[in-house]
């Protein structure tokens, strides 16, 4: 008991002056770097593993091309994604484009090397969705941001999931495309509603093509 006293009041001294304080912070400021890098490893590890956990849910139909490192046509709010994979490596015309189970975008054009796609910024995307709370169906289309519309008086709210419908075949059912934003107007009848995308493309650097029907 004695003891525990003793070192609760020499710690307490310890923070208390300001000698002691300094001496704490030149003895643990060099570990402060790598238990930062450490923190980011960590986060790139579980980040790889929901990629392979996602991986292995897919259908055996389909197969996924990793791509790393693309080149956008603006890092803020890319439009255009160029990726170093093309016909040769199995990518074709309307490939979706994804992060983890999250829609970036679809394969507009392959040549032998690479491809060219759109992400969910381009006014040229779109893709079916429904809404996961009241399963109403929809469409979202892209831009900066991206929208959705809907019926006035329709069960869609701020805040809910939209998932693909599958409907259209090209995007396989329950990849998230974002959430229903603010509304953006209404007129005749006809709501649009902004859609905040479920993944920030100007921070990632890591995409994967699905490929449906190849064995």
């Amino acid at each position: 008991m004695r003891f525990r006293i003793g070192l609760l009041i020499a710690v307490s001294l310890l923070f208390f002056f300001d000698l002691p304080r300094q001496m704490v912070y030149f003895v643990l400021s060099p570990l402060y770097a790598p238990l930062t890098k450490l923190e980011l490893l960590i986060k790139d590890v579980e980040r790889m593993r929901e990629e392979m956990d996602f991986a292995f849910q897919m259908s055996p139909f389909e197969r996924r091309v990793f791509v790393n490192s693309p080149v956008y046509d603006n890092p803020y709010a890319p439009r255009y994604i160029v990726l170093p994979f093309g016909t040769l490596d199995g990518v074709s015309y309307g490939d979706p484009l994804v992060v983890i189970s999250c829609v970036a975008g679809k394969v507009i054009r392959a040549s032998s090397r690479n491809s060219v796609a759109i992400t969910i910024n381009n006014p040229s995307f779109s893709v079916p969705v429904y809404d996961n709370r009241s399963g109403l169906l929809s469409r979202v289309v892209g831009g900066n941001p991206p929208y959705m519309e809907h019926l006035l008086g329709q069960d869609i709210r701020e805040g809910d999931t939209l998932y693909t419908s599958g409907l259209e075949g090209l995007f396989p059912e329950g990849l998230i495309v974002g959430m229903v934003g603010d509304t953006l107007f209404e007129e005749g009848g006809i709501v649009r509603r902004e859609v905040i995308p479920a993944c920030d493309l100007s921070k990632l650097n890591r995409f994967h093509i699905i490929r449906r029907g190849w064995d």
